[in-house]
């Protein structure tokens, strides 16, 4: 009986303890299974960050190139913080390797082949290396928008980006968005394009000096120097519009125009009514671009008026909470632009500046400062009624100023 009751014994204990290991075996599965989920995650963040980095590396050289100048080390920096992206995703892919190491040793606990309390140290180990992975992807993404933000340091109060509209060799449209951080607002000023700067209408600077040039005669003519310049042509603004769902807007004046450019070297006819409006990138465009039955300081208005549709419509999506929406949404936007301005500035401007007020109707015209005449070419073209540039300067300064 004695004997009986010792065995019996021992069968309990075996079954106690075959229970107790089949416990320990499947909480480690499960333990694994969320290591692997949480090492994924930090695997997808570099993924992405590496993506992004390498893509904006080769398509935006020249504009780090330019950075330089303007910066001084930034690309130095950008360098750096890709480096360290890189070196983020070496050390993920070893961490890859580790969790596949635990993963075959946990199939073998069921044969006894593997020490359990070994293991669970190993697994806390590799825990801790995750962990600390996921604080480093934390860093490189908030590297990567403290990069972006530092890129429009400038010595005045003011960061100015030049917005070009392009048809052909044509510049139709000229604008400055001027930003006061201090004052949380974004002033637009429409520069007409018949100006003279230097003996020459100003939108001919663009294309026969580039962007930088373009850059100096604005300068030259209201005292303020862009930082930044973003020119878009008639197509890419369409598909911009359209990307976003297209805008909407309140026109508080009808608009007939019998002469619209139909692309094939005829005329259309184009009607807007007064009201609430929503436009398609195509009928957005025709808008912005009328001008036969109204004025080119008309036209300024107006395009104003669909900059800051643009930029409502963009605010509502409310990408700041959907950061790859936005990286996609920004990505596409930039690619249809001829632009100094990378996927991160851009996104780094959007995040600080989408609540400021954005103050338009700021045109420079004959009805201000500007007067008509012709020059010795029979050229049409727009001076400035004091002679010199210095009233307008004034003007723009106060516009602009905190």
């Amino acid at each position: 009986m004695h004997n009986l009751r010792r065995k019996f014994n021992n069968k309990v204990h075996d079954v106690l303890d075959g229970s107790s290991r089949l416990a320990k075996i499947s909480l480690m599965e499960t333990a694994f299974v969320s290591m692997v989920m949480a090492m994924m995650a930090v695997f997808g963040g570099f993924l992405y960050m590496h993506d992004v980095f390498s893509a904006d590396l080769d398509s935006k050289d020249i504009q780090v190139n330019s950075l330089i100048q303007e910066v001084g080390d930034l690309k130095d920096e950008n360098v750096a913080l890709y480096q360290e992206v890189l070196s983020g995703q070496n050390d993920v892919d070893g961490l890859s390797a580790s969790v596949e190491v635990l993963g075959n040793e946990i199939a073998l606990l069921g044969n006894g082949e593997v020490d359990i309390d070994l293991l669970l140290s190993d697994m806390q180990s590799l825990q801790t290396q995750i962990e600390q992975q996921k604080d480093v992807v934390a860093s490189v993404v908030t590297e990567s928008t403290e990069f972006a933000r530092q890129s429009y340091v400038s010595a005045d109060e003011t960061f100015d980006v030049l917005i070009l509209g392009t048809h052909g060799t044509l510049t139709d449209t000229l604008m400055v968005a001027s930003v006061n951080p201090e004052l949380e607002t974004v002033t637009l000023i429409s520069i007409p394009r018949d100006l003279s700067v230097n003996g020459r209408k100003i939108n001919e600077h663009y294309n026969l000096y580039g962007a930088d040039q373009m850059k100096q005669a604005v300068y030259e003519l209201i005292g303020i120097l862009p930082e930044k310049y973003v020119v878009v042509d008639m197509q890419a603004f369409t598909e911009i519009v359209d990307a976003i769902g297209g805008i909407d807007l309140y026109v508080d004046k009808e608009l007939y125009d019998n002469q619209y450019p139909d692309g094939y070297g005829g005329y259309s006819a184009f009607y807007m009514a007064t009201g609430d409006q929503h436009m398609d990138g195509s009928t957005a465009l025709k808008y912005a671009r009328s001008r036969k039955s109204t004025s080119d300081f008309d036209r300024a208005d107006r395009q104003q008026d669909v900059v800051l549709a643009v930029r409502e419509k963009v605010a509502s999506m409310n990408l700041v909470s959907d950061p790859s929406t936005a990286v996609t949404m920004f990505r596409a936007i930039l690619d249809n632009m001829d632009t100094d301005i990378g996927l991160f500035e851009g996104i780094g401007y959007y995040s600080d500046f989408s609540d400021y007020t954005v103050e338009t109707g700021n045109v420079l015209s004959t009805g201000n400062y500007l007067y008509s005449t012709y020059n010795v070419y029979g050229q049409y073209i727009l001076m400035p009624n004091s002679g010199d540039y210095s009233m307008i300067k004034e003007w723009v300064a106060g516009l602009v100023g905190s």
